[in-house]
């Protein structure tokens, strides 16, 4: 369980370090099904926090190589280095998973299983407000970090959700599947809404 704490945001300008100040700070830990060594040198954190309409997330990376290629949404996202968010409201069984590449490129579906699952629109990924902090005409220093918000209809003490985050890239040079809570499955599979953690919201 996290408790995921109000804030304010006065302007954009202020986001990434109001959420590295008063939001939760959650960082990815479990390296799963990873044979090569090197991955274990990918470090994650994520932010979180609310403003009673949306949830708010930071990822932030330490990755040394970097894989982006793909450049619209909609695409194999998580085969370029990613971050991943998969979440559900407390009485459904329809998840909605998140996958956001070094460019801010998403991939978003739901539905109730890996199988079958529903892409979601171009106007709600805009809706999510994605920022990257990853340049492709500046040399890249070996981080990048990622922001964006999830709409809520409204967020109270009542409100909860489950969800888990995590931190993958299929095709990169060392291929990684790192998870802020643990998966028990003995191959990659972070369509497990079983293993998804509550969310409580101040």
């Amino acid at each position: 369980m996290l408790i995921i704490p109000y804030i304010k945001i006065d302007s954009p300008d202020t986001r990434h370090r109001l959420m590295r100040e008063k939001g939760l700070k959650a960082d990815l830990v479990n390296n799963q099904w990873a044979d090569d060594a090197t991955s274990q040198d990918i470090f994650t954190t994520l932010y979180l926090a609310h403003d009673k309409h949306f949830l708010l997330l930071n990822f932030d990376v330490v990755e040394k190589n970097v894989r982006a290629t793909f450049t619209e949404h909609l695409c194999n996202i998580f085969e370029d280095s990613c971050v991943e968010f998969f979440f559900r409201d407390e009485n459904s069984i329809e998840y909605t998973n998140i996958e956001i590449n070094p460019y801010g490129k998403a991939l978003v579906a739901y539905g109730s299983s890996r199988q079958g699952r529903v892409l979601q629109s171009l106007q709600y990924i805009q809706s999510l407000n994605i920022n990257s902090t990853y340049k492709d005409d500046e040399d890249y220093r070996g981080r990048w970090s990622i922001s964006y918000q999830i709409p809520f209809k409204e967020i109270t003490p009542q409100t909860i959700v489950y969800a888990n985050a995590y931190k993958c890239g299929e095709r990169t040079i060392h291929p990684h599947y790192i998870t802020l809570f643990k998966i028990y499955t003995e191959k990659p599979d972070f369509h497990r809404s079983e293993y998804f953690e509550p969310l409580i919201f101040a």
